[in-house]
């Protein structure tokens, strides 16, 4: 037979694997572990049906087509690329996503393609050996800045993010829970990689992270161990001149306390927003002290200070806001820089704390946890304003905080 003839039964077959799985499970979730992702090489070249016929699995797409042809608009297929074992980093993720999301198309029968953009999720494999395997191994990734878990958690992030919905791992050479299986080493996972299991649950419940800090951050704060990062977060008065400034003269023209610096949006070349130093409005009501205030702001500006930071550390912020009029507009946000000053996405991990619409006069506390994206090395906080509509729309910043969580 020719291989046209080969594809063409396959592909009746497929048809009718999914006639029976739809007359009994017609809203069934379809997970493989692979599907067109193994034969992306194929769908890649100029002639995908011609480089399929020397492919290894060249007869799987056609019955994937079969599937295709049958399934109702209620079945979800997922490719969980298991040629996935070796990424490492978030390039690899990103261009196989895109691979089995639109290149592989060239796989799919015409009439089928829709479907398949509709109803085909991206998965991502993990294979947990080749996070403990020796340099020497097919199957190796090397461990970043000394870990081996940090490893496999960036890059776990990393495939939560980019993959539609699934993740999955295995592995060989250890074990997970007591079993006779003489093929299985002695030692479990948490031995082999210590905190994978907390890796795991942060990335199987998002908010698991965020619990963990809150405990640790409770425990440093009870023992006294917490150090505020931020430089003149209390808005002190022109005596607190640190080395970031250019001194009293310079912050109360342009508007910027020791220690921050500004940005606004402009408007035809003017920017018609104010900042100034409170003297007498603070958080506190204490004598001396004062606050970061911003008003006219017609479209956004923001307070600005820099904290170095390393990729995966965890940071709680909190921050007082006040607003002078009725449903007033800001917030607080992380946004974050590389080594050479470059701005991540903003979509890259940026956070926004804010509150509901509140009466003016009444000082609201902003608060949260941050976790230092991959590639990040300066977390920016910006005291923010936006749509200000007159010089009597105005907010109040003041004891901002930012504490490291060890």
């Amino acid at each position: 037979h020719t291989f046209e003839e080969y594809r063409a039964k396959v592909r009746q077959r497929g048809r009718e694997v999914m006639e029976a799985i739809k007359s009994e499970y017609p809203d069934m979730t379809i997970f493989s572990f692979f599907m067109n992702s193994v034969n992306t090489a194929s769908a890649a070249k100029s002639d995908p049906q011609l480089a399929l016929q020397t492919a290894g699995y060249n007869l799987y797409p056609a019955f994937i087509n079969g599937w295709l042809d049958e399934a109702p608009p209620t079945i979800t297929f997922v490719d969980g690329n298991e040629p996935a074992y070796h990424y490492n980093g978030e390039l690899p993720y990103l261009r196989a996503a895109n691979a089995m999301r639109n290149t592989v198309l060239s796989l799919v029968a015409p009439e089928n393609r829709f479907k398949y953009k509709a109803q085909m999720q991206v998965g991502f494999s993990f294979y947990l050996d080749a996070y403990v395997n020796p340099e020497t191994s097919k199957y190796y990734i090397p461990p970043t800045d000394g870990s081996r878990v940090t490893t496999f958690k960036n890059n776990l992030e990393i495939a939560s993010k980019v993959s539609d919905q699934y993740v999955w791992t295995w592995g060989e050479k250890y074990r997970w829970y007591p079993t006779e299986n003489k093929g299985v080493n002695p030692q479990y996972w948490e031995e082999m990689l210590p905190g994978i299991t907390e890796v795991l649950r942060n990335a199987t419940d998002p908010d698991y992270w965020v619990k963990q800090a809150q405990v640790k951050f409770a425990a440093m704060e009870k023992s006294g161990k917490l150090v505020n990062l931020i430089t003149n977060g209390d808005f002190a008065s022109d005596a607190s001149v640190t080395k970031d400034s250019k001194g009293a003269a310079d912050w109360k023209t342009k508007g910027a306390p020791p220690g921050w610096s500004t940005w606004q949006k402009s408007i035809g070349g003017k920017e018609p927003g104010i900042f100034k130093w409170d003297a007498i409005v603070n958080h506190t009501d204490k004598p001396g002290s004062g606050s970061g205030y911003i008003s006219n702001m017609q479209i956004s500006g923001t307070y600005i200070q820099s904290i170095a930071v390393k990729p995966g550390e965890e940071y709680a912020l909190r921050a007082w806001q006040r607003f002078s009029q009725d449903g007033g507009q800001g917030n607080i946000s992380a946004r974050w820089q590389d080594a050479n000053g470059h701005w991540l996405p903003v979509s890259n991990d940026t956070t926004i704390f804010e509150t509901e619409k509140s009466k003016a006069g009444v000082w609201r506390q902003l608060s949260g946890f941050v976790k230092v994206p991959q590639d990040a090395a300066k977390m920016v906080l910006l005291l923010g304003a936006v749509s200000q509509s007159s010089p009597k729309d105005g907010v109040w910043f003041d004891d901002v905080e930012l504490y490291k969580i060890e």
